[in-house]
């Protein structure tokens, strides 16, 4: 993966486009088994119970999340103010990606929503893809349907994607 840069609140970093954070433990992977959960968060409006925004708090959550090695991340990475991937068309958006070890484990998949949801308190749904889907689909758009196959709900109800874009719950 790639070196970690972790300093700084997302919103307010303006000269990297992304921040890292690596877990400090090793997991094995094969680089074309890798799976990616998406998060969504407000990188400009001040989260209610703080002075800093919704991606900043979600942000300095996930980081102690995937330091703490507890589950299997490989690293998480967030979005900066610099510059906004242009395929997040959202007015106030910004992502938060973790990386887990192997897509095609459900329960592992599984493991780490529930501690992303957990843990970093979101309100919003998850969507997972395996990393390469966007290369193997011709997707460039961060978030596109097509390519994520489950999306973990703020219920904390695990669905899975059938056909014509309709997410079920996963047996």
């Amino acid at each position: 993966m790639s070196m970690c840069h972790n300093e700084g609140h997302p919103s307010l970093v303006a000269n990297r486009k992304w921040l890292h954070c690596c877990s400090p433990k090793t997991f094995p992977f094969d680089p074309y088994n890798i799976g990616v959960w998406m998060m969504l968060c407000d990188d400009v409006h001040p989260d209610p119970d703080s002075t800093m925004t919704e991606i900043d708090v979600a942000w300095a959550k996930a980081k102690e999340l995937v330091f703490s090695g507890i589950v299997p991340i490989i690293k998480a990475k967030c979005t900066t103010r610099s510059t906004r991937p242009t395929s997040l068309k959202l007015a106030t958006g910004g992502a938060i990606l973790f990386y887990t070890p192997d897509f095609r484990n459900k329960r592992e998949v599984a493991t780490v929503a529930e501690a992303i949801h957990d843990h970093v308190n979101n309100k919003k749904e998850l969507f997972f893809r395996a990393y390469n889907a966007n290369s193997f689909i011709g997707q460039s758009s961060l978030g596109e349907k097509s390519v994520c196959m489950y999306m973990y709900t703020v219920n904390k109800m695990m669905l899975v994607k059938r056909e014509e874009e309709i997410f079920m719950l996963l047996d």
